[in-house]
């Protein structure tokens, strides 16, 4: 039905709402309001109030679906449908606006068009006919309705309409199944002949982190726990050759080292880094920029650095070497004036110095010395006075002497797992800077999983299981930050900024799999990486930012000591005036796939710092499971500056086919998940 053009007037928008932003082509479902004279009307559509001018008399009351055919200078409608009557099935009004809109009425079209009815969606005549042709072509492997869903949300991102975005935003809007996704494409990969066995094992070595998100702590606890066997001399020869064996192997010890040695070669081999020889290789940049490349590798091997100072430092020494200019010269030597003026020398540098260092100025640096370990907190008052002792012998005993109670005493603390800056103390003491300590305990971790003695096996499972008693909020945290990390989220903006060391970006699971497509993997490998990588597309492209507003969405594949649990967290809020996340207001909704809670949405709201949660649960017995834990976060949430406003448990029951369809159901045998707390 064509009826006669309406010209519209200036918008009135109802207080409280964003005015629509009109694009011609759209068709938008309204309702004339009232009736003035001179064929005036007010025609509503949403919350957007139009001051209209009818050509053609209508009714009061009634409802139309409006197409916009004009923008400037006042927006023009055209009716395409009749009244629709509050009674009319769904199937009239679809087949009013295909017959307004000339479309045909294939089972396609009018899906797309029952969907935007229902969920009151702005669409083009154009975005319906290239809709329809991708729906057609979605294939069998698609649910109907969640292409139906997807379709809808590319519209409203004004996401490109393509068979890519389509399986990026149905795969990104999943709630779980995406460990089952990784377990089943790692099989795959696994029986796949086809594939370069480079790629293959890169790809393999990634889902084996993906599994492991805590090695880092498991490494260093184990190499704590191994050095201060061997330290100690307290184990019988059999004991301490398979632990210098685990060592040698997990730290890439030379063959030579044996217990006898192991301390004074990690002393000889300790690095000294000079402030002094730092700052002329800083003034002399200016004129001499190949030297850029061993100043980067000095700031990457510093052993107290943070990751956020090696990036700034890195980031002033990317735009020395891209645009060699006095004033990036500057700020180079301001940032590496900056770092170093916040550095304390770390014990590591300053056993470094004391074994290069003259005789006249060694008393000085043993005063040093015996300061800065009085002062450090992960080590017990115990641990501090016999490495003080050590200290004081150092003119009879020699510089290693001291060194080896050093390396003994953090050895202990980080064995006991204690504390994490004990962890950062005891990788500078074998040499190694943050994020190759990192690296270092994390292969430690790996290698010492693969070992055959019966000996290293009992440590690993003593070490694991004693981490996992004590997992704190922080090894959750870091769990997740380094899950994300290893798929590879967000991959192609990181490779961007200039800071970001771009062999590890290359080493993630989505640049591994982006590899795999360029080679030549066989139909089933090619279509579970594609699957993946859509998933990680999607969680991007559905992370929308609409002014002020912002929506984040992640996907975390979680897997600890074995066990398996999908978490997606969705986080809206809004930005303050300088761009940062304003942490004042928010709404957080965790969605998890726990065994032993089933499916559970933790729904978080932040309002003006007062926090209130809703936890929806299918367990009766949840409740009791959470009342003990109410005053911990409190506690924890006011350390913060947020308030508890309460804690709520509704139940919630889901459709059985939408349970089947989230979880995509790929059952492993003898696998279960583990709960965690959040």
């Amino acid at each position: 039905m064509n009826l006669a053009g309406v010209n519209l007037g200036q918008p009135v928008v109802v207080q409280g709402k964003q005015a629509m932003s009109m694009q011609e082509g759209q068709v938008l479902h309204g309702t004339i309001k009232k009736l003035y004279p001179d064929q005036q009307a007010e025609i509503q559509i949403g919350g957007q109030k139009l001051i209209a001018k009818l050509e053609t008399p209508m009714q009061a009351g009634n409802t139309h679906y409006f197409q916009v055919t004009g923008t400037q200078p006042d927006v023009t409608l055209k009716i395409v449908s009749g009244p629709i009557d509050s009674k009319m099935s769904m199937s009239e009004q679809v087949k009013q606006v295909l017959e307004g809109l000339k479309l045909p009425q294939t089972k396609e079209m009018q899906q797309l068009v029952a969907q935007f009815i229902k969920n009151d969606t702005p669409l083009s005549k154009e975005q319906l006919i290239q809709a329809e042709q991708l729906l057609k072509t979605s294939g069998s492997t698609v649910v109907k309705a969640d292409a139906l869903a997807a379709i809808q949300k590319i519209i409203e991102l004004k996401l490109p309409m393509n068979a890519a975005t389509l399986q990026a935003v149905i795969q990104g809007g999943a709630k779980g199944g995406f460990v089952d996704a990784l377990s089943k494409f790692e099989a795959l990969l696994k029986g796949d002949q086809q594939l370069s066995p480079t790629i293959k094992q890169a790809i393999l070595q990634q889902l084996l982190n993906l599994k492991t998100p805590l090695n880092e702590q498991l490494g260093s606890a184990l190499t704590g726990k191994m050095l201060g066997e061997l330290l100690g001399s307290k184990g019988s020869a059999v004991t301490n050759t398979s632990l210098m064996m685990g060592l040698k192997e997990g730290l890439n010890l030379p063959e030579q080292t044996n217990r006898f040695n192991i301390s004074q070669n990690l002393f000889n081999k300790l690095p000294l880094h000079s402030q002094q020889a730092m700052q002329q290789m800083t003034k002399d940049s200016l004129g001499n920029t190949a030297i850029l490349p061993t100043l980067s590798a000095m700031v990457k091997e510093h052993p107290t650095w943070t990751v956020e100072q090696g990036k700034s430092l890195q980031q002033a020494i990317t735009r020395m070497q891209v645009s060699p200019s006095k004033e990036h010269h500057q700020q180079l030597t301001a940032e590496v004036s900056k770092q170093l003026a916040a550095t304390k020398p770390a014990l590591s540098q300053l056993l470094a110095q004391l074994r290069t260092a003259e005789t006249t100025d060694k008393p000085q640096i043993i005063q040093q010395l015996a300061k800065a370990v009085a002062a450090e907190p992960s080590l017990n008052l115990a641990q501090k006075q016999t490495i003080i002792h050590a200290l004081s012998e150092v003119t009879m005993k020699g510089d290693a002497h001291a060194f080896k109670a050093v390396l003994a005493a953090f050895s202990e603390q980080v064995g006991q797992m204690t504390s994490s800056s004990a962890s950062k103390q005891l990788a500078s003491l074998l040499g190694l800077s943050q994020q190759n300590g990192e690296q270092a305990f994390s292969n430690m971790a790996q290698k010492a999983a693969q070992n055959p003695s019966p000996l290293i096996q009992q440590l690993v499972q003593t070490t694991e299981n004693q981490l996992q008693a004590n997992l704190s909020s922080k090894d959750f945290l870091h769990a997740m930050k380094q899950t994300l990390q290893d798929l590879g989220l967000s991959l192609e903006a990181k490779l961007l900024d200039k800071g970001q060391d771009v062999t590890l970006l290359k080493d993630t699971l989505k640049a591994h799999l982006q590899n795999l497509l360029n080679d030549q993997p066989s139909q089933s490998t090619r279509q579970g990486a594609e699957q993946i990588i859509a998933r990680l597309n999607g969680q991007q492209l559905l992370s929308a930012e609409n002014g002020p507003q912002q929506q984040i969405i992640m996907q975390i594949p979680l897997q600890m000591f074995g066990k398996r649990t999908d978490a997606t967290l969705q986080w809206t809020g809004s930005k303050t005036k300088d761009g940062k996340i304003d942490a004042n207001f928010a709404r957080i909704m965790f969605y998890l796939q726990l065994d032993s809670l089933a499916e559970t949405v933790i729904d978080m709201q932040v309002q003006s710092r007062v926090v209130s949660l809703t936890v929806y649960s299918e367990k009766n017995d949840v409740k009791e499971l959470i009342e003990p834990l109410k005053e911990t976060l409190k506690t924890g949430l006011e350390k913060h500056d947020y308030q508890l406003s309460g804690v709520f448990i509704k139940e919630f029951s889901i459709p059985e086919k939408t349970v089947k369809q989230q979880r995509q159901s790929m059952e492993l045998p003898n696998e279960k998940g583990l709960d965690f707390r959040i």
